[in-house]
């Protein structure tokens, strides 16, 4: 059955304690993310199965609002499909599966997940997609002095900049663009070093050195092909 957390003050934990016996950690995470904002009744709606009171099972849905090939489209996005141990084998995966996927067919313009047990997914209607990585070549510098600062989200006023600088980011891509993703994009950068240069009011988002020196390669870019945010 489809249920809010709005209307239930227990059924978060319920669910994120479910979740993290299946997916060790994912309790951190969504504890972090919503001490920064990004609160988790408002990016997942809940699909549950209980047994005598207790959640045995779950799948989320993520609306996704994007633009993908030039045309704005609502995406579901599927996210912690888990059974409880002891219940598996009772077909409470199927049930679930069959009511969200009801669901997005009657809310939604098309849904996708990521996942390495494609085979458990076949019945439904989902297409297989190659996952790539995009590598951006660092060239090396002698500057030593980048000129720009890393972000806390800790600290209220970086981190509504950070909230500021991507509700109203440009679009990368007509192909495809997230238009709503604030609470995912904190989500997603809880462990990585957000870099900020207060001359061109942009964010880079990377990790150790690598991501220092492709903020400092992203500054020479901007000065070369003079692409300063207005």
């Amino acid at each position: 059955m489809i249920l809010t957390y709005e209307k239930d003050d227990t059924l978060f934990l319920e669910c994120i304690n479910l979740m993290d016996s299946i997916f060790p950690g994912i309790k951190k995470i969504a504890l972090s993310g919503m001490q920064h904002g990004a609160r988790w009744e408002d990016i997942s709606l809940p699909f549950v199965i209980k047994d005598r009171g207790e959640i045995v099972a779950h799948l989320g849905i993520i609306p996704m609002d994007v633009i993908l090939n030039n045309k704005r489209q609502r995406l579901a996005a599927l996210h912690g499909i888990c059974v409880k141990e002891s219940h598996r084998r009772r077909g409470l995966f199927n049930t679930l599966m069959e009511e969200a996927m009801s669901y997005i067919k009657q809310h939604f313009d098309a849904s996708l997940f990521f996942t390495d047990k494609y085979d458990a997914y076949k019945k439904y209607p989902f297409k297989l997609r190659k996952e790539y990585n995009f590598i951006y070549n660092i060239r090396k510098s002698e500057q030593t002095h980048p000129g720009l600062r890393i972000l806390d989200l800790n600290n209220l006023a970086d981190l509504d900049l950070i909230k500021k600088l991507v509700a109203n980011r440009l679009p990368l891509s007509d192909k495809f663009n997230l238009l709503n993703g604030v609470e995912l994009f904190i989500y997603d950068v809880l462990n990585k070093k957000i870099f900020y240069s207060d001359e061109h009011d942009v964010i880079v988002v990377g990790a150790g050195i690598a991501g220092l020196a492709a903020a400092w390669q992203l500054k020479i870019d901007l000065l070369k092909e003079k692409l300063i945010s207005e």
